[in-house]
């Protein structure tokens, strides 16, 4: 059987999910959480039903979606492709077979198809994961002998079941040292049966005698009855009585202490009631002493903070001059401000003659100078016509002094290539040596190839040497090998060993032949390269001719470059200076129309003439600045007298507030804080009054309460009749006494009783009661037995005469024997039959396990010594039918003494093995889910060429989530689970 695709409904997180196109070794790749235990789930389900809810194997309902089910396309030999679709149901589902030729079918037609295959059996031979893997300790042989067995009776385990049967009935019907199965049960009724007969037959005596006898034996029975029901009633009070005496003694210890005490006149909860009084008298004496000095500290604060009177009439006029301060502030800003700006005119009209070297005579006529827009478009005109020349002169000197550079620099360069420059005659002898001149990478390249072949002869002498090496030792070998044959006439290993050693002989004269060879290679090898070498370091010391003749061309060529460009450079300097005259010219009427300006300006001839622009702009600036500065010493002096009035009025308030009168923010500063301090005096004076009103309310109440309390308590010591505290305490405490011991009496009293109570007083201490117990307990005993053994005779007696009024003892003895031993030939008879059914059940296992176990066996030998590389080649099974595996080394271990790796190997070459014998009868698909993670990169590759090769026959289907082995197989052989199922195709009916 093939599974060949797979539609799911609705099952775990696959909604309407499609697989096609599953290959004989399909791999089912995905990360974890992707599915593939939701897969395997779902063929397993589709095929054998759906798990009960009383499963404890997961059902994988979806959650978000009301469909569950799906269906699988197969294909068998016999019908062809199938589809089984199993859906939502009873509790397995409901089934529907499709076969190919339009039939369709439930459950019996898919179980014919499975061929009674059951889920359970699938699950333990076909389809296996790491966890089975691991537990191959655990394997027994009888547990492969089950599946065999099962295996050859269509796949369930009714053999199994019936074996079991047969022995559960064998078990219940008889045991070797059993007692409790029915056979054995009746071999005991049947042995005592027959002593009861032999008895029997001995059985005669007098009825009268027994009957007198009897008479006698039942008056002593009721007297001896009577006496020993007034015993038993005596004895059970004593031991009552013994086991309360402790309560008794403390019942009387408590009423005579009660009677020491005597009755006391206290109040209930009295004790509790003064000790409250008590702590509220405490708490209100610390409260009231706190609210007292609460006042005294009120008191001495209100005095503290009485304002000064002498100063409450300068108030008003203090404030406003506070108010005022930030105005004196601005003044005195103001003034500094004024200050600093009439010093800065100052210095900038002194800065501005400085530039301008004004004396003072041109300074008070500054204000009568022309400076109209007529004299400043003047001086622009006749700079801009200088700056113009200036830059005029500037450049032509500039091209003068570039090109005389240039002709110096072309000069001198003529003069170094000439120089350097050879003659005409050793010129053409070097273009004749440059025709006969070899590339030297030419060279360098042919030793680099030499000393490659040079390097791999070497190599080939070396591994011909290691060969001779090895021939001669098998030389040797064969040699010891042949006299030891011939000493021991044995002739075919003397052949055998002749043959070799003629092998290794010849071997031998090749690798000597193939030494000499190599050597005279080398030889002629390693001539020629110390003659490249000693060429290379030749030319090495000589100049290269094609390098020297391009060379010498191009100096050449250079020189008639250099000498044209030198005749250009002195034309252009002919045409340079002739311009440079013509502007020296215009440079000198420019500057006498620049001093008849100065002449208007006030300035001296001397003044830099390029600075009359400037110099224009600085006298405006200085008529500006004269006029600013006669505006703000006005300005000035009005605020200083501000100034003046406003602190007059500000020493005065000082005098009065009675601090003497320094700087301004000092006074300011002072008078601020006194004003405050007025102020927040009033305000805290206000609340300390307020303060001092509540505080003399809260006093008088806590006295008032004070007062109520300590009456209270003298209350309690007038109704106790005590007069302090220690007295109090003492007569609450015998009162605390006397309650626990009225109430400890009382309780005592109900445990005991007043007829115990009254018991008690006839003994004087516990060991009169226990010596009284002690001998009623002797004659109690006495009487007992001489009771028992009346009753056993009386009884004895009484089945005696019965026997005798009715008759027929023996023969009913005899009749009972007979009909027991009727009784077990019956059930012996059943035991045999099923006995014999056993026997032959076990034949019929036998002959499948002798058939199909040793092949099992040799299957998976021969599987294990494949993933093992042969160094675990046998399985064996020992008397408990656990495991053990035999080592290349004849070394045995069981499977807890393996590796990981290598126990897993174990179990998985026995599971291979199983499905390969039993493929025969039920050829279904193997289903392996990430079962090689514990296996090295060899092992896993081993066991992946191994299920590789039995997908050749069986259907293998490997769930994984490891990149190694998905990578192991072909794209086509690979289905990709995605977190969002990626892989959904399309399946067609």
């Amino acid at each position: 059987m093939k599974i060949k695709s797979l539609h799911t409904y609705g099952y775990g997180k696959f909604i309407d999910f499609y697989i096609d196109d599953f290959s004989d070794m399909q791999i089912i790749y995905g990360e974890n959480e992707a599915g593939k235990s939701t897969i395997m789930s779902f063929i397993h389900s589709v095929l054998f039903g759906f798990p009960s809810r009383q499963q404890t194997i997961l059902r994988y309902e979806p959650k978000n979606h009301s469909t569950y089910g799906g269906r699988i396309t197969i294909e068998t030999e016999e019908h062809g492709d199938v589809i089984v679709e199993r859906v939502k149901g009873k509790s397995a589902g409901n089934v529907t077979v499709f076969l190919k030729n339009g039939m369709t079918g439930g459950e019996e037609l898919l179980s014919k198809l499975l061929g009674g295959m059951n889920r359970s059996l699938y699950e333990s031979v076909f389809s296996f994961n790491l966890q089975g893997i691991q537990e191959v300790q655990k394997l027994k042989g009888d547990e492969i002998n089950r599946y065999l067995v099962a295996s050859g009776t269509m796949g369930s385990d009714i053999l199994l079941h019936l074996e079991q049967s047969f022995q559960k009935e064998l078990d219940q019907l008889f045991k070797p040292n059993g007692r409790k199965p029915k056979l054995n049960e009746m071999i005991s009724l049947l042995r005592e049966s027959e002593k009861d007969l032999q008895k029997a037959k001995q059985k005669n005596a007098e009825y009268g005698t027994l009957l007198i006898k009897k008479e006698s034996i039942d008056e002593q029975l009721i007297v001896l009855q009577t006496e020993l029901n007034e015993i038993n009633d005596e004895l059970q009070n004593a031991n009552e009585l013994i086991e309360k005496w402790e309560k008794v003694n403390e019942y009387n210890r408590s009423k005579r202490r009660m009677e020491e005490i005597g009755v006391i006149n206290f109040p209930t909860d009295g004790l509790k009631r003064y000790e409250h009084i008590d702590e509220k008298i405490i708490e209100i004496t610390s409260r009231l002493k706190s609210v007292q000095e609460k006042i005294e500290n009120n008191e001495k604060r209100i005095n503290e903070n009485t304002p000064l009177a002498t100063f409450q009439s300068m108030v008003v006029r203090a404030e406003k001059a506070l108010m005022e301060w930030p105005i004196y502030e601005r003044l005195q800003s103001d003034i500094i401000s004024l200050k600093r700006e009439i010093s800065s005119y100052e210095d900038q009209v002194e800065k501005i003659c400085r530039d301008l070297n004004y004396s003072n005579e041109s300074l008070s006529n500054v204000l009568s100078v022309n400076l109209g827009l007529d004299m400043k478009v003047k001086i622009k005109e006749s700079l801009n016509e200088k700056v113009t020349l200036s830059t005029k002169l500037d450049a032509v000197q500039l091209q003068i002094n570039h090109t005389q550079t240039e002709i110096e620099e072309l000069e001198v360069s003529s003069e170094k290539i000439e120089m350097d420059l050879l003659p005409e005659r050793d010129l053409k002898q070097m273009e004749k040596e440059k025709e006969n001149w070899k590339n030297p990478d030419q060279i360098i390249k042919e030793k680099a190839e030499l000393e490659n072949s040079l390097k791999i002869n070497n190599s080939d002498a070396k591994n011909a040497k290691r060969g001779l090496l090895f021939n001669f030792i098998y030389s040797l070998i064969a040699i010891g090998f042949i006299v030891w044959a011939a000493l021991s006439s044995e002739w075919m290993i003397t052949v055998f060993a002749g043959i070799v050693l003629i092998y290794v002989c010849t071997n031998i004269n090749i690798l000597l032949k193939r030494v000499k060879s190599t050597k005279y290679e080398n030889k002629k090898l390693l001539d020629r390269i110390r003659s490249i070498s000693e060429m290379t370091n030749e030319r090495s010391k000589k100049y290269n001719p094609i390098q020297l003749y391009d060379e010498q061309i191009k100096l050449r060529n250079e020189l008639i470059n250099v000498d044209h460009q030198l005749d250009q450079r002195l034309k252009q300097m002919e045409q340079l200076d002739g311009h440079k005259n013509e502007i020296y010219g215009l440079i000198q009427k420019n500057q006498m129309q620049t001093n008849f300006i100065k002449e208007e300006l006030g300035l001296p001839l001397e003044f830099n003439g390029t600075r009359l622009d400037e110099a224009f702009d600085q006298i405006l600036e200085l008529a500006k600045l004269i006029k600013q500065a006669q505006k703000m010493k006005e300005e000035l002096r009005l605020n200083i007298q501000k100034q003046e009035l406003w602190i007059d009025e500000l020493r005065e308030i000082s005098n009065f507030a009675g601090f003497e009168f320094t700087e301004t923010n000092e006074v300011i500063f002072r008078l601020k804080q006194l004003l405050q301090m007025e102020q927040e005096k009033k305000i805290i004076q206000k609340d300390l009054i307020a303060k001092r009103d509540e505080l003399f309310e809260e006093c008088g109440k806590l006295e008032l309460e004070l007062q109520e309390y300590k009456s209270i308590k003298e209350q309690l010591f007038k109704i106790t009749q005590t007069t302090n505290e220690e007295e109090f305490r003492q007569l609450a405490s015998q009162n605390n006494d006397f309650q626990n011991l009225k109430e400890r009496l009382g309780t005592l009293q109900l445990q005991l009783g007043d007829r115990l109570l009254e018991q008690a007083n006839t003994y004087q201490s516990d060991l009169e009661l226990k010596s009284r117990r002690k001998e009623l307990i002797n004659v109690k005993d006495e009487k007992t037995k001489l009771l028992g053994n009346l009753r056993n005779e009386l009884a004895s007696l009484r089945h005696e005469i019965q026997v005798l009024e009715e008759g027929g003892t023996y023969s009913e003895k005899l009749h009972q024997f007979y009909l027991l031993k009727s009784s077990f030939n019956d059930e012996a008879k059943i035991w045999a039959k099923y006995t014999m059914a056993k026997t032959i059940l076990e034949k019929t296992m036998d002959k499948y396990i002798g058939e199909r176990f040793p092949k099992v066996i040799s299957k998976a030998e021969e599987y294990m010594a494949f993933l093992t590389n042969n160094e675990y080649n046998r399985i064996n099974f020992l008397e408990d039918e656990s495991i053990v595996i035999d080592r290349a080394d004849a070394q045995r271990f069981t499977p807890a003494e393996l590796s990981q790796g290598t126990s897993e190997q174990l179990y998985t070459s026995l599971r291979l093995a199983l499905v390969q014998v039993l493929y025969d009868d039920f050829p279904f698909p193997i289903i392996i889910d990430d079962s090689f993670v514990n296996f090295d990169k060899r092992r896993t590759e081993r066991v992946l060429e191994l299920i590789e090769t039995i997908s050749k026959s069986t259907q293998i289907l490997l769930f994984s989530c490891h990149e190694h082995i998905r990578n192991h197989f072909s794209e086509k052989q690979v289905k990709i689970l995605q977190q969002e199922h990626a892989i959904i195709q399309t399946i067609k009916l």
